[in-house]
């Protein structure tokens, strides 16, 4: 196995041409002669920078075409990693305290050295603030997963970061956020809902709110609520699978505004959403939730709206979507959540 770290980084003034050259050209030169070697795993080391389609500092773009031109070489597995903010600190914790293979870090190294010039308790405590604003990943993960044996995710790829659950701050803070949202749902916009609910009912036969079995945290099926936009008879099935004439004049509408999604809020409230997280499938999408389940999807509240979905992504394409929810978790942060919701906000955005 070989291990590619080299790389020109984005803090420092590089041109594009010498970005090009050590990351890019470098790159393939090295997967080649670890072929022509029989060497049989090529190890990328990559950035999230490289994954966002809005790059355009040379940086990221030429890590993507690195990542692009070595995807498909025959003879020989290449497993690019995917990591964000790198760092080693007295603060991780798997299970007991400890870094890299186990062994203790008493002084933060790496993007977060900067935290060495203040007291333990003080650098702690802000870490954990930095990382809930921006995803992070312990260099002992890395490590880990590469003598594990360097297993990929799906499509080539591995994307590494630091488990959020377990950080406190951005639990809560996403939380809060859930239940502000609620609340103006509440208190504010009560009325919009009554109205909608009427338009609906007005506009064709049937009831202004749709209900739909879906799939859940952990597998658990939950009931999932919208403002119904299709024709009463309309088939129980995925929505990119619905002939587009079933969709009502209103519906349209609804759906174009993201309005038609507003009753969901319901279900954040009794815990069974978040804001953001991988939309729900039906149970009858049985690949989609075996694959959701394999990759540890399933362990996360779905959202009324993700990362996928913000990205164009349909669950027509299951493989693909299942490697952009698996993205959308391992970079979880309270930045991409509220970035995903104004996105979310924005016209052309894709409908699960």
């Amino acid at each position: 196995m070989v291990v590619h770290l080299a790389a020109a980084n984005n803090d420092k003034a590089h041109d594009a041409a010498i970005f090009e050259a050590v990351n890019v050209d470098l790159t393939i030169q090295l997967a080649a002669r670890t072929k022509a070697a029989k060497v049989p795993v090529f190890i990328n080391v990559s950035t999230f920078h490289a994954l966002g389609a809005s790059t355009r500092h040379a940086y990221g773009l030429s890590k993507r075409r690195a990542a692009e031109a070595i995807r498909k070489m025959d003879g020989i597995t290449v497993v690019t990693a995917y990591l964000p903010l790198v760092h080693a600190s007295p603060s991780f914790s798997e299970s007991d305290n400890t870094g890299l293979h186990g062994q203790p870090v008493d002084c933060w190294t790496g993007s977060a050295r900067f935290l060495n010039r203040i007291p333990k308790n003080a650098a702690v405590l802000m870490f954990a603030a930095l990382s809930a604003l921006k995803p992070t990943v312990h260099i002992g993960r890395l490590a880990d997963w590469i003598h594990a044996g360097a297993k990929e995710d799906l499509n080539g790829r591995v994307f590494l970061a630091d488990d959020q659950s377990r950080n406190r701050l951005y639990s809560l803070s996403a939380q809060i956020m859930n239940w502000l949202a609620v609340g103006v749902a509440i208190f504010f916009l009560w009325w919009l809902y009554v109205v909608i609910w009427l338009a609906v009912r007005m506009t064709s036969k049937g009831p202004g709110v749709f209900a739909q079995i879906r799939v859940g945290k952990d597998g658990r099926l939950f009931m999932c609520y919208k403002f119904r936009t299709m024709r009463m008879g309309t088939p129980d099935l995925a929505t990119h699978k619905v002939d587009g004439a079933q969709i009502t004049g209103l519906g349209q509408i609804l759906r174009k505004t993201k309005i038609d999604e507003l009753p969901q809020l319901w279900n954040v409230a009794r815990g069974q959403m978040s804001l953001v997280g991988p939309r729900p499938c039906l149970p009858g999408q049985t690949e989609l939730v075996e694959l959701r389940r394999k990759h540890g999807i399933l362990e996360v509240r779905p959202g009324i709206t993700g990362y996928a979905q913000v990205n164009g992504v349909t669950m027509q394409d299951t493989t693909k979507l299942v490697e952009f929810d698996l993205l959308g978790i391992r970079s979880r942060s309270l930045v991409t959540m509220i970035s995903t919701l104004i996105r979310t906000l924005l016209p052309n955005r894709a409908s699960l």
